[in-house]
């Protein structure tokens, strides 16, 4: 018995001391920035490509789940509009969202010929500007960065 409850608690024990490995480690700034001065350096490099892996999945998340949020949104106040403001936000929310994409509505427009090494262009260009958001989380740069380099007009 007494064997049986010491297996329990080192099990109970292992678990606890694993959720750490089971928790979501956010990217600092500092390795964004790193990894994206290596991809100016040599695009090919391994360091460089986490650098181009991270800002391609930032981007394709923001876009899969900003057409959510927006058909959500959609919906729930389809409701309470006028025929006049269905049609003045088909039309003007319309537009904007074919030429850019869901991402408009976080303030940010990628056009469509834009690349992978340009947006990472615009990432560094805006940390040159402001070399005091480095201490800032990844996705907090870069969202900043997209913003900053990538404005809707």
């Amino acid at each position: 018995m007494c064997h049986r409850f010491t297996v329990f608690i080192l099990l109970i024990g292992g678990f606890v001391l694993s959720e750490s490995a089971f928790a979501l480690n956010w990217m600092s700034g500092q390795k964004l920035v790193d990894s994206c001065s290596a991809y100016q350096q040599n695009s090919n490099d391994e360091k460089s490509m986490f650098c181009a892996s991270y800002v391609q999945g930032f981007l394709e998340g923001a876009e899969a789940t900003d057409a959510i949020v927006e058909k959500t949104v959609r919906a729930e106040y389809q409701e309470d509009l006028s025929s006049y403001e269905k049609r003045a936000m088909k039309t003007r929310l319309g537009e904007r969202r074919k030429r850019f994409g869901a991402t408009s509505y976080a303030h940010y427009c990628i056009d469509p010929g834009v690349n992978i090494g340009q947006v990472i262009n615009g990432v560094q260009q805006h940390l040159k500007a402001h070399p005091d958001i480095r201490n800032l989380g990844a996705r907090d740069i870069l969202y900043a960065a997209l913003i900053s380099q990538f404005p809707c007009k």
